[in-house]
């Protein structure tokens, strides 16, 4: 090595120059005590730069902050839910989390439901709070439940927090309240049914009660009890309807009798209701044909040729209303000598079956108690031998049209066989 003294090259084992004498020892001793003096100024501008990162990284989360709560106090949370997401800052997330935290529940003793309901769905209060969160919810949703059907609680204030929570998008607590409300809203009606069906009961209302007792539910506590009811009821609701029924038919109101009676058939469905309505329906159908407007009074069928055979259906109708019969018009039905159905060849008067021929008197004129009829002749097929015929429609002078409600009824029983 060489002598830092006279440059004079000596052993590297020396501990001093044999030319000039320099005690080598002492120059390591420098060495070393400049190695550590640079290793302290190393560590100590380290120790600053790491300073002044994380001073900076601090003034950086407090900005944040600062943003952030900003966003929130101007209940901005998609933006905050943004910068929350954007930031990957542990640090800003859990102080955020914190934050958001403390203003959900301020929100919350304050009654703020939308600072409350918007804090919760922009996720910003953190998953494990949320958790802890959802199962404190859902033990009160669950104890309003059951304070509810124990009548311990109104059904208007379940109302109002089961709607609260059922905002709370994405969550458990949503779906917990949604089915609770479904849940209370039929008790809730089926409580309701009940009162009315009492009163309706006590009004002697018959039907309105079975009505509502048939809509308590089996959770309603009442259940049991409408059940008895609704036994005892249909023996009384019955008799009223017979009553009201004989007295629908004085007043020829047979649609409303059969109404009522097929409504009571619902309830009840017995030989006695099975024998009123046909009784109704029969006494309807003689009433429509007794009151008809214009009717037929006969049916003729005949051959007009004297060589060939030219078979010809002649019908006379009268007028028994107060009016002039401007045109009627009828269904005619033809049958062969045996009695069985003809068919009508003529597509123009195709009717309802195969052997209904609808003709028509126009500008018959007729006048009130008239006939009219005697003097027309409607050609019908070679093998028609007899024929029926009933008034299907009637346009009076005055330009009102009538139509035979007993037509239909006619119809259906003539057009097979004689």
């Amino acid at each position: 090595m060489i002598c830092p003294n006279c440059n004079k090259e000596i052993k590297n084992d020396s501990t001093s120059c044999p030319e000039c004498g320099y005690n080598l020892k002492i120059n390591e001793s420098k060495k070393k005590i400049n190695i550590k003096i640079f290793m302290l100024l190393f560590i100590l501008i380290a120790v600053c730069c790491l300073g002044a990162v994380t001073i900076n990284r601090r003034m950086q989360v407090s900005k944040l902050l600062e943003s952030y709560n900003v966003l929130l106090s101007d209940s901005n949370y998609q933006a905050a839910a943004e910068l929350y997401n954007n930031t990957e800052n542990k640090s800003f997330k859990n102080k955020a989390n914190d934050i958001a935290q403390q203003i959900y529940e301020n929100a919350t003793q304050e009654k703020d439901e939308d600072k409350e309901i918007g804090i919760f769905n922009s996720g910003l209060l953190g998953e494990g709070y949320i958790l802890s969160l959802e199962q404190k919810i859902i033990d009160e949703i669950n104890k309003l439940k059951e304070d509810f059907i124990n009548e311990k609680v109104e059904f208007s204030e379940i109302r109002v927090t089961l709607d609260r929570y059922s905002e709370y998008e994405n969550s458990n607590i949503s779906l917990v309240a949604k089915e609770t409300w479904k849940c209370i809203d039929k008790l809730n009606d089926s409580r309701y049914a009940f009162k009315v069906a009492i009163e309706s009961e006590n009004a002697a209302d018959y039907e309105k009660a079975l009505e509502n007792y048939m809509q308590v539910i089996p959770e309603d506590k009442n259940y049991n009890q409408v059940q008895n009811k609704i036994n005892e009821i249909i023996p009384l609701y019955k008799n009223s309807v017979f009553a009201t029924v004989d007295e629908d038919m004085e007043s020829d109101l047979y649609e409303t009798a059969i109404e009522r009676l097929e409504k009571l058939e619902e309830y009840c469905a017995d030989e006695d209701v099975a024998l009123k309505i046909s009784t109704v329906k029969t006494r309807q159908i003689e009433s429509y044909k007794n009151k008809q407007q214009v009717e037929v009074l006969s049916t003729n069928v005949y051959n007009e040729g004297n060589y060939v055979t030219i078979m010809k259906a002649q019908v006379t109708v009268r007028n028994n209303s107060n009016k002039v019969a401007k045109a009627v018009s009828f269904g005619l039905l033809l049958f062969d000598r045996n009695g069985y159905p003809v068919d009508v060849k003529y597509k123009i008067y195709e009717g309802t079956y195969s052997n209904e021929f609808n003709c028509e008197f126009s500008s018959c004129n007729i006048i009130p108690g008239k006939t009219y009829g005697q003097n027309w002749a409607f050609s019908v097929p070679e093998q028609c031998k007899k024929a029926k015929a009933c008034v299907k429609q009637v346009e009076f002078i005055d330009g009102t049209i009538w139509n035979n409600p007993y037509y239909s009824y006619w119809l259906k029983d003539n057009y097979t066989s004689l």
